[in-house]
C-alpha cells in the first residue's frame, strides 16, 4: 500500500527551490515575459496578465505575481502540474514536479496578480526589491508595500509559497484554525508577524506538528473547514471484501482497468475512457451510475466525510471517517482505487427500509435518511434521549449526583446537531466546544436569582458618552438562541456588520473616508471618530456634533432593517428608525446603516435554519421555572412552536416583538433529584417535558475495573446501605444511590480519597436534610466499613 506520508507536501522542495531561481531573473525580466508568453511557456495560462485596458499585454512582472500564475483557485490540478512541468525545465529544478499540493492556498480570482497595473514599471520595481528582501528574512518592505494591516492573507500567501517552512499564510482558514486553537491572530506589521510565528511554535507546533509545521497547518485548516458529507457504500456481496477493507483500514472502487481517476479532469475524460475500456452506450443508466460513482470517489470525497457500508439493499455492516485523499495503489492485485478510512464499528445492523443498489452515492441531501443510520449506532440510552427529543422538543434528565446527567448532555447535543458521536469523550467535549462557538449550543445555569430578564428580554441601563443615561432592551439567553435558529442570518450579518464598523472607523481615522451619502442624496458632513470609538459629524464651525452612531445601536437597527431595500422603504426615517433604537439622529444612522449594509451586499432575505439547535440548562430545578420562562411556558409544546400543527406568537412585554419558538431548537435540562433545597417543578411545565431518570450504574464500573474490583465492592456496599425503604420511606433507591462516576478511581489510593471527600460527605448531607434517617452510631459504623474495606 502507498505510504502516504511520504507523498505529501512533494510540492515544498519544488516551490522553495523555484523561489530561489527567480531571483536570476531580477534583472533579466524580457526572458521571463518571454518564457510566460511564449507557445512553449506558459502563454495558455497567462491570459489573465494584463493592464487596465485587458487588451494590452503586460510587458514586465513581479515575482510575487509569476508565482500566482500556478497558484490560482481556478487552475486544475492537472494544468498546475502541466505549468510546473514547463518550469521545471525553464528554470533548471532539481526537484521533482510536486505530486500534491496538500495546504497551499491559493489567490482569489479578484486579486490574481501584485502589480499596479496603472505604475507597471515602478511597482515592479519595488516587489522584486521587496522579493529579494523576503528572501533574505527582511519582511518590511514587502509588508509596507502591500499594506500588510489591511491585507494580511493576499500579503502572506507567497511568503507561504517560497518559504513554506519559515512563514505562515495568513488566510481567513488558517487565522479561523489559530484562534480555535488559542493563538492571538492580531498582528499589523513585520515584528508582530514574526513574533507571532513563535507563539504559533509554542502552542500548536510543539505538540502536534512535525517536520512541514506551518504546511500541517495550512492542511488541517483547510480540512475542518469543509463540510462533512455522507456516502453509502457497498464493497461488494462478498464478505472478504469487508474484512479485508475493514482490517487494512481501506475503501476502494474495483475497475482497475481505468488505472488513476485523477488524471481525468472533467467528467467527459472519464466517461469517454470508460466507454473505450468497457465499450458501453452513453445512454445506458447502469454506465452513468458507474461513471458518477468512479467521479464522486476520486473527486467528490472529502477527508472527514463519514460512510457506511451496507451489504445488499437491508443490513449495514459499519461505518468509518475517510482519512485520506483518493489514490492509485498499484501494488494491489485488484481494487487498485484507493482511500484509507477509520473504519469506527463493525457488525450487521438492519438497514432502515431499502437501501440503494449503486457501489457509491452521496445521502448527504437526505437528512432524515442520514439521521436514520446515525441512530443504528448510537449509545443506547442516546438513541432513546434523541428519539424522545425529536417527539417531545424538551427532556429533562433527573437522577442522584454523579449518574451523568451533564455529561450525557453533550453526546445527546451533538445527536441532535446531526452530529455522528465520537467513541471518545474528549472527542465528544471538542465537538460540542466547536458546536458552541458556531452558536448551535447554548448552555446555562439556573439558580435562585435567575428571572425572565435574564432569560427571555430585560430592559438594561446604560450610560451614553454624553453622561446621560438611557435604557435598551436586551436579549436573554434564550430568545437570542431562538433568533439565530430562526434566521441564523441575523448572527452572520451582525458578525459581518460588527467587523464592517471597525473598517470603517479605521478608514476615517486614516482619512480614506470623510462623507457618507444621507437618505435625500447629499453627502454628509466630514467624519470623525470619538474616543469612544463612534462615528461623529464636524459641524459648519469645525466643531463635532454632538450625536453620534455607536456600534451597538447600529446593530439594533440593521437586525431590523437588515439591507438597503429596506431602508430605501422607510417613508419618515425619524419614526422608522427611532421605534428602534429611541432618540438619536436618524439621518447620521441611515447614512452609516446604508453604507455598511451596501459593503456587504445584504439584499437577500432571511433565510430559515436548516440546522437543529439546543439550549442545555443545568439544574433547572434550582430556579424558579414558571417565573423565568413567563408566557413562553405554552410555546415550547411541540405543536405550538413555529412549524408545528398549531404555530403560536406572543407579544414580548419589552421590546414590543412578536416571538415563538422555533421547532429546530431542543432544549435540554438537567435536575438533581436529591436537592430538597430548591423547589419541585410544577404541573404546567411537567406536561411539557419527558423526565428521563439517569440511575447509578454498577455495569459501567464492572466493565471498566472487573467484577471483583475494590470500585464494584464499595458501589454494592453504599446501594445495600442505601437500599431500605425504612431509611428513606418517601425516595426510590433510584433518586437516592449515589452515581458511578463517584466509584471511578484509577487505583486503591484515588478511591480512598473519593470516599473521604465525596461519598461519605454526599450521604452525610442525606442524613443531614432527613433524605436519610439513620442514628449516628450506625452511620459511623457504615462509613468505617466501608474504609477498611478498600
Amino acid at each position: 500500500m502507498k505510504n502516504e506520508e511520504n507523498n505529501r507536501f512533494t510540492w515544498i522542495p519544488f516551490y522553495t527551490e523555484l523561489a530561489k531561481k527567480i531571483l536570476e531573473y531580477k534583472n533579466n525580466r524580457a526572458n521571463l515575459i518571454s518564457f510566460i508568453f511564449s507557445k512553449e511557456g506558459l502563454l495558455d495560462f497567462s491570459n489573465y496578465l494584463h493592464l487596465q485596458d485587458k487588451t494590452q499585454r503586460i510587458n514586465d512582472i513581479d515575482p510575487f505575481s509569476f508565482m500566482g500564475i500556478f497558484n490560482r483557485g481556478s487552475l486544475s490540478q492537472r494544468n498546475r502540474i502541466k505549468i510546473l512541468e514547463k518550469i521545471k525545465k525553464q528554470f533548471e529544478i532539481n526537484a521533482e514536479v510536486p505530486s500534491d499540493f496538500d495546504g497551499v492556498p491559493v489567490l482569489n480570482y479578484r486579486r490574481m496578480f501584485f502589480y499596479d497595473c496603472g505604475a507597471l514599471k515602478e511597482s515592479c520595481n519595488s516587489l522584486w526589491d521587496a522579493y529579494d528582501a523576503m528572501m533574505n528574512d527582511d519582511l518590511k518592505p514587502w509588508f509596507n508595500y502591500y499594506n500588510f494591516t489591511k491585507r494580511k492573507a493576499e500579503c502572506t500567501i507567497p511568503l507561504f509559497w517560497c518559504k513554506a517552512n519559515d512563514y505562515i499564510s495568513l488566510d481567513s482558514r488558517n487565522v479561523d484554525y489559530l484562534i480555535k486553537h488559542g493563538v492571538d491572530v492580531d498582528v499589523n506589521d513585520d515584528t508582530s508577524y514574526l513574533s507571532l510565528l513563535q507563539l504559533i511554535k509554542g502552542k500548536i507546533v510543539s505538540r502536534e506538528m512535525g517536520e512541514n509545521t506551518y504546511a500541517e497547518i495550512s492542511c488541517n485548516a483547510f480540512n475542518q473547514k469543509k463540510a462533512i458529507r455522507y456516502w453509502l457504500y457497498a464493497p461488494g456481496d462478498n464478505a472478504t471484501y469487508w474484512d479485508e477493507f475493514y482490517n487494512l483500514g481501506i475503501m476502494a472502487i474495483g475497475w482497475d482497468k481505468i488505472g488513476d481517476l485523477s488524471e481525468y479532469g472533467k467528467k467527459t475524460d472519464i466517461k469517454n475512457k470508460m466507454a473505450e475500456v468497457y465499450g458501453v452506450k452513453n445512454s445506458s443508466k447502469a454506465y452513468m451510475n458507474f461513471v458518477q460513482c468512479t467521479w464522486d470517489f476520486a473527486k467528490g470525497m472529502n477527508i472527514g466525510d463519514v460512510v457506511f457500508v451496507k451489504q445488499g439493499l437491508y443490513k449495514v455492516l459499519g461505518y468509518g471517517v475517510v482519512t485520506s485523499d483518493y489514490y492509485f495503489d498499484d501494488n494491489r492485485d485488484e481494487y487498485c482505487n484507493v482511500r484509507t478510512v477509520d473504519w469506527k464499528q463493525k457488525g450487521v445492523w438492519d438497514h432502515p427500509g431499502q437501501a440503494v443498489q449503486k457501489t457509491l452515492t452521496d445521502i448527504t441531501k437526505y437528512t432524515d435518511y442520514v439521521e436514520k443510520l446515525k441512530i443504528l449506532f448510537m449509545d443506547t440510552s442516546i438513541k432513546q434521549f434523541t428519539n424522545i427529543l425529536h417527539i417531545k422538543k424538551n427532556i429533562i434528565l433527573q437522577g442522584a449526583p454523579g449518574t451523568g446527567k451533564t455529561y450525557n448532555t453533550a453526546a445527546l447535543a451533538l445527536s441532535i446537531c446531526g452530529e455522528t458521536i465520537p467513541e471518545k469523550h474528549e472527542d465528544v467535549m471538542k465537538r460540542y466546544g466547536e458546536l458552541q462557538k458556531e452558536g448551535r449550543i447554548g448552555f446555562c445555569t439556573f439558580h435562585q436569582s435567575m428571572d425572565y430578564e435574564d432569560f427571555v428580554e430585560g430592559v438594561k441601563p446604560v450610560n451614553h458618552e454624553n453622561g446621560e443615561l438611557y435604557y435598551k432592551v436586551e436579549d436573554g439567553i434564550f430568545k437570542a438562541i431562538s433568533k439565530i435558529a430562526t434566521n441564523p442570518q441575523i448572527a452572520k450579518q451582525t458578525k459581518s456588520l460588527d467587523t464592517a464598523f471597525d473598517y470603517l472607523i479605521q478608514d476615517i481615522l486614516d482619512g480614506n473616508i470623510k462623507t457618507l451619502v444621507l437618505k435625500n442624496g447629499d453627502k454628509s458632513k466630514e467624519l470623525s471618530v470619538s474616543s469612544q470609538m463612534t462615528i461623529k459629524w464636524k459641524t459648519t464651525d469645525d466643531k463635532i456634533d454632538a450625536n453620534c452612531v455607536s456600534k451597538e445601536r447600529l446593530l439594533k437597527l440593521c437586525e431590523i432593517y437588515n439591507s438597503k431595500k429596506a431602508l430605501d422603504s422607510m417613508n419618515n426615517i425619524n419614526e422608522s428608525i427611532r421605534s428602534v433604537i429611541g432618540g438619536c439622529n436618524s439621518s447620521y444612522y441611515w447614512a452609516v446603516a446604508n453604507y455598511l449594509l451596501g459593503k456587504l451586499g445584504k439584499e437577500k432575505a432571511p433565510v430559515e435554519s436548516n440546522n437543529n439547535y439546543v439550549l442545555i440548562i443545568d439544574e433547572i430545578n434550582r430556579g424558579n421555572v414558571s417565573k423565568i420562562f413567563g408566557e413562553l411556558i405554552t410555546l415550547l409544546e411541540a405543536d405550538k412552536r413555529l412549524g408545528g400543527e398549531h404555530p403560536i406568537k406572543v407579544m414580548l412585554p419589552y421590546s414590543k416583538e412578536p416571538f415563538g419558538v422555533p421547532s429546530n431548537l431542543y432544549i435540554m435540562g438537567t435536575m438533581n433529584t436529591t436537592d430538597r433545597s430548591v423547589g419541585n417543578i410544577d404541573y404546567a411545565v411537567r406536561r411539557r417535558f419527558a423526565f428521563v431518570t439517569l440511575k447509578a450504574d454498577r455495569q459501567i464500573l464492572v466493565s471498566k475495573y472487573g467484577e471483583e474490583s475494590k470500585q464494584v465492592q464499595l458501589f454494592d456496599a453504599v446501594y445495600t446501605f442505601l437500599n431500605d425503604d425504612k431509611k428513606h420511606p418517601d425516595m426510590d433507591i433510584d433518586d437516592l444511590m449515589v452515581g458511578h462516576s463517584y466509584f471511578m478511581a484509577n487505583d486503591n489510593n484515588e478511591l480512598k480519597l473519593k470516599l473521604e471527600y465525596e461519598i461519605i460527605p454526599l450521604i452525610r448531607e442525606y442524613n443531614k436534610d432527613g433524605i436519610v434517617n439513620v442514628k449516628k452510631d450506625e452511620l459511623k459504623k457504615a462509613f468505617d466499613d466501608w474504609k477498611a474495606a478498600i
